[in-house]
Parts: C-alpha cells; sequence; structure tokens
C-alpha cells in the first residue's frame, strides 16, 4: 500500500488517498460544508452508475457529485448518519 495523494485543504484538513492494488482508498476529515467531519471515500468505475443505483436505492445522498482536477465525487449516509463517499479517477492525460 502506498499514498497516491495528500492534501491540505487548511489547517488541519487532509484527503489522504492510498492507492491499494491500483484501487483507491481515501481518508479525510474536510467536508464541503467547511464542517469537521470523517469519512471514507472508495473508488468506482462508473459514478454515474453507481450514483444511479443510490438513487433507485433511496440512499440518502450527504452532497451530489462534485468535480476536482483529479477526480469526480459524491457522497452517501449509511444508516447510522456516517458519510460514505463514491469516486471516480479521471483519465490521466
Amino acid at each position: 500500500m502506498k499514498t497516491g495523494v495528500q492534501v491540505e485543504f487548511g489547517p488541519g484538513q487532509w484527503w489522504i488517498e492510498y492507492d491499494l492494488a491500483g484501487q483507491a482508498l481515501a481518508i479525510s476529515n474536510a467536508m464541503p460544508d467547511g464542517k469537521p467531519a470523517s469519512s471514507v471515500t472508495l473508488e468506482v468505475v462508473d459514478l454515474d452508475a453507481a450514483l444511479a443505483a443510490v438513487k433507485a436505492a433511496s440512499v440518502p445522498i450527504a452532497f451530489d457529485v462534485m468535480e476536482f482536477p483529479p477526480c469526480r465525487m459524491f457522497a452517501v449516509k449509511d444508516p447510522d448518519g456516517n458519510q460514505i463517499g463514491l469516486h471516480q479517477r479521471k483519465a490521466r492525460a
């Protein structure tokens, strides 16, 4: 396992992404609304298909698709209210 990406958004707010056998696993305490929190983010092959599946299953969405230079992502809430992010890396130029 190696660290793929480390981004500090502000004092004490981090996004750390690990490469696990070619797949990404990220942990973060930086949320889009700026409030301190923690979450885990998993890589998916097709973000649009994942979004359609969670909407079809009536899974609560924490935040809708957001665009970032390396990826697109959205997050859902599990039954306990924890946030789980799903992201898809963009093709590298």
